[in-house]
């Protein structure tokens, strides 16, 4: 065979055991008169004559047409046996094709995983010939450095990535020849919570519904001394002295969970118990909270009830702004009003009051004006 025209980087003598790397132009020399056609899995090609000789010609295979890994068949159309090549692909290319999922898992000591897997492929989208070899390693939240070195099949190299005890980041970095993957990384968080503990801080022990104390709970942690995620949902259940009951939300911080919580407006026993959905639980604790006022007139002075002095526990006014509630016992109407300097007033307008039956609760001190013919 004639050597084939300048550029044409290898002829058909030089394929080895029949085969060419993609991507790899080449040439075939045939009888003057003669045509061939290539056949390849991306379809099939009549390709132009060169002329080489009055005896033979040349036939350039360019690498547009075997860039593609796979089998590619000559014809030559004059008796020759056809000509079988494959192409196989090339070496691996950056950035090497890597995923991990799931992006992040529990670090439940190995109950859980991801798996890392890596698709080397050649500069024109070939996977790399099986057996590739793929080097990763990783540095786990533990800072324990581990290695590992698999082999592609069918294409594809993957690993499985048990957890471990400690939440944190893991970082994976993946080579191939010298050839590397953008670094990735894999999120190991807490389980679900355990059984934990709330307290009460600054407790002011009235029943004034204005002052407040916070209710702190222990840290929350998972069955391996895992702090939960910021932002984990905690509902504290409160329970009133009068029965009422309420679900307050709050949410962890650095493992903890604070809430405010408003003293109650009724002496007696307050409840509170945490929860984290079905998972976790608090104790139960309880505190006594006192009546907060001490004394309270009521009278009819011109066209309003006036209520006060309102004296707190310590013969002090009471706070302005402290609720005060009427009731009319025979209709069911109530009526709010504020303390402000001592003293709170309701308006008589449209009330009966040559017949009435009135009930004042103030702090969960009650105070009851009935007319005579009510007594």
């Amino acid at each position: 065979m004639k050597e084939p025209p300048i550029g044409v980087n290898i002829s058909i003598d030089t394929l080895v055991d029949g085969t060419i790397e993609a991507g790899k132009d080449f040439a075939v020399a045939v009888p003057k008169g003669k045509h061939v056609s290539v056949v390849t899995s991306w379809g099939s090609y009549f390709l132009p004559i060169i002329s080489n000789s009055e005896e033979s010609h040349v036939v350039i295979i360019p690498s547009s047409i075997n860039r593609q890994a796979g089998r590619m068949t000559i014809k030559f159309f004059d008796g020759t046996p056809d000509c079988e090549i494959e192409i196989k692909p090339g070496l691996a290319v950056e950035p090497l094709e890597t995923y991990v999922g799931e992006k992040s898992i529990v670090a439940d000591g190995g109950e859980d995983w991801a798996m890392l897997t890596v698709i080397p492929q050649d500069e024109f989208f070939n996977l790399t010939k099986s057996g590739t070899g793929v080097d990763f390693k990783m540095v786990r939240p533990n800072g324990k450095l581990y290695a590992q070195s698999i082999s592609t099949n069918y294409g594809v190299a993957f690993s499985k990535i048990f957890s471990e005890r400690k939440v944190g980041k893991t970082i994976i970095a993946v080579n191939t020849n010298g050839i590397a993957a953008k670094e990735k990384e894999l999120l190991e968080i807490a389980g679900p919570p355990v059984d934990f503990k709330i307290e009460a801080i600054g407790i002011y022990p009235y029943a004034d519904s204005r002052q407040y104390f916070q209710m702190e709970s222990s840290e929350i942690l998972d069955r391996f001394g895992n702090q939960v995620a910021n932002g984990t949902l905690v509902q504290f259940s409160v329970s009133d002295a009068n029965g009422s009951s309420r679900i307050l939300n709050a949410y962890t911080i650095s493992g903890k969970a604070i809430l405010n919580i408003n003293n109650p407006s009724n002496e007696g026993r307050l409840q509170v118990q945490a929860s984290i959905g079905d998972y976790a639980k608090s104790n139960i604790v309880g505190y006594d909270f006192r009546r907060h006022i001490q004394k309270m007139d009521a009278n009819f002075e011109g066209k309003y009830i006036v209520v006060g002095p309102v004296i707190g526990r310590f013969g002090q006014y009471a706070t302005d702004g402290t609720e005060v509630v009427l009731e009319d016992l025979e209709t069911g109407f109530t009526l709010t009003k504020y303390v402000k300097k001592g003293y709170a007033r309701f308006s008589t307008e449209g009330m009966n009051t040559k017949s009435y039956a009135l009930q004042i609760t103030c702090g969960g001190f009650v105070k009851t004006l009935k007319s005579e013919n009510n007594e």
